[in-house]
């Protein structure tokens, strides 16, 4: 893990990003790296880690995904033998009660450091991946930033200010963030991409309506995120899908648990 951290501290649109969920979020978990700081692991008590592990790491907080060929049925008492013996958690597992307060302003992080390329990264606050306006979100990033059509790359890769512009939505469960990144060319004024990309950003909240580049859009997650598929022991199978269908049900019956608990 510390060489894990290492290899982050030298990518610059890493060490950009960590940054940026630091003053993004003030008050909700999302603050802290989820891989932690390079000072957790030099000076974490081991009791500190084994009490986390008893408390988060049960089958009740857990999900399990399966891919490939198989029955159903046999593959569900594959799982009870093998998992089944497992107890769940004696007690409850905690759940995050914390919500970030209303954001009032824009906030602005500066990392310096030596290097000849820069990056420009601009994160907006997003609904969870559970609200139905997650996938318009994916639809968007795509049309953004995806291949030689997109808009960022006509605005700033086919200009020779940026080497690639991505859009990516957070996939968590509790409101997240939205990241947009430029890597600059050498010589490019990080203020002079900022302002094209605000641009960009601007011209579909004030005009953007759907048209056959946002259909190629919703295609293209499609095929990205959805349709991709490999070959496994002779079987043609969709590990995107399956992995995602994974996340969303772990937060789903994280969503499901909050609201059972609310209700009683």
């Amino acid at each position: 893990m510390c060489e894990r951290i290492r290899r982050g501290e030298n990518d610059p649109s890493e060490a950009l990003e960590k940054e940026i969920w630091a003053i993004a979020y003030l008050a909700h978990p999302y603050h802290h790296s989820t891989i932690g700081w390079r000072s957790d692991f030099e000076k974490v008590p081991i009791k500190k880690l084994r009490t986390f592990y008893d408390t988060f790491y049960w089958p009740n907080n857990a999900t399990v995904t399966i891919i490939g060929d198989f029955e159903p049925a046999a593959a569900l008492e594959l799982v009870k033998q093998h998992y089944g013996k497992i107890p769940k958690s004696p007690q409850p597992i905690p759940e995050v009660y914390t919500e970030e307060p209303p954001q009032t302003g824009a906030r602005r992080v500066t990392v310096q450091r030596p290097g000849e390329l820069g990056v420009v990264m601009i994160a907006q606050k997003i609904p969870p991946a559970t609200n139905s306006d997650f996938a318009a979100l994916r639809v968007l990033s795509t049309i953004l930033s995806d291949g030689r059509n997109s808009r960022f790359y006509k605005a700033l890769t086919d200009k020779s200010l940026t080497t690639d512009v991505s859009a990516d939505p957070e996939f968590n469960r509790d409101p997240s963030l939205m990241f947009i990144t430029a890597q600059l060319t050498p010589n490019t004024k990080h203020e002079d991409v900022e302002r094209l990309m605000l641009a960009e950003i601007a011209r579909v909240q004030k005009g953007w309506r759907p048209n056959r580049r946002s259909c190629r859009g919703d295609r293209q997650v499609c095929r990205r995120y959805g349709l991709r598929a490999r070959w496994f022991d002779g079987h043609r199978v969709c590990p995107q899908r399956v992995h995602r269908c994974g996340r969303l049900e772990f937060v789903l019956s994280s969503r499901r648990r909050r609201e059972t608990r609310y209700a009683g």
